[in-house]
């Protein structure tokens, strides 16, 4: 279940990085 919560947040930082470009 950690593992989860690890990847999607690892998501949401990738999308806000993108999202600051």
């Amino acid at each position: 279940m950690a593992r989860v919560l690890v990847l999607s947040s690892y998501a949401v930082s990738q999308s806000n990085l993108f999202s600051a470009i």
